[in-house]
């Protein structure tokens, strides 16, 4: 591989682009795991309703919260990219650049620069790259990326 690689592209952070990001690097869980809060919730409330003399209102209180926070597991994607949308980065273009050194993303609000020895792991998924750094994922779609980029990152990523 060429020593002196450099891979520049501009894209915006589109509901597209959040979408598949969202996707390719949300961990899956199994119905307990996601589910099992909220049933705690909904079971304390009915039993704080059915067997105790206390108000009602803190066992309805309390099975609102249960089915509230099912709510936000069953529509966990569509939060999550309505709030990245909403925020200042949503629909801004951002400049990403591979080299030798590492991975640079900037836009006009941020500046984030990693080193290849920076990265952990790479999973290399079918539309783009999960990447932990520092113990936080970062997503990079193959989607903006040319042939020569994509081979340069699974060096890169090999070698390290």
């Amino acid at each position: 591989m060429n020593k002196d690689f450099i891979y520049s592209v501009e894209y915006k952070l589109d509901k597209q682009h959040l979408n598949e990001c969202f996707e390719q690097s949300v961990t899956t869980k199994t119905f307990g795991q996601a589910y099992g809060k909220s049933l705690a919730f909904v079971v304390v409330g009915l039993a704080l309703l059915i067997a105790t003399t206390l108000s009602p209102y803190l066992g309805s209180f309390i099975v609102a919260l249960g089915i509230v926070e099912a709510l936000s597991v069953r529509f966990q994607q569509p939060w999550w990219v309505t709030r990245q949308l909403l925020g200042k980065s949503g629909n801004n273009m951002v400049k990403l650049s591979l080299d030798q050194d590492g991975i640079c993303i900037e836009s006009h609000l941020f500046n984030q620069q990693f080193l290849w020895s920076q990265v952990t792991d790479c999973l290399n998924t079918d539309k783009g790259f999960v990447l932990t750094i520092a113990g936080t994922k970062q997503y990079i779609s193959k989607s903006h990326l040319s042939e020569e980029a994509i081979a340069f990152m699974l060096a890169q990523v090999a070698s390290r």
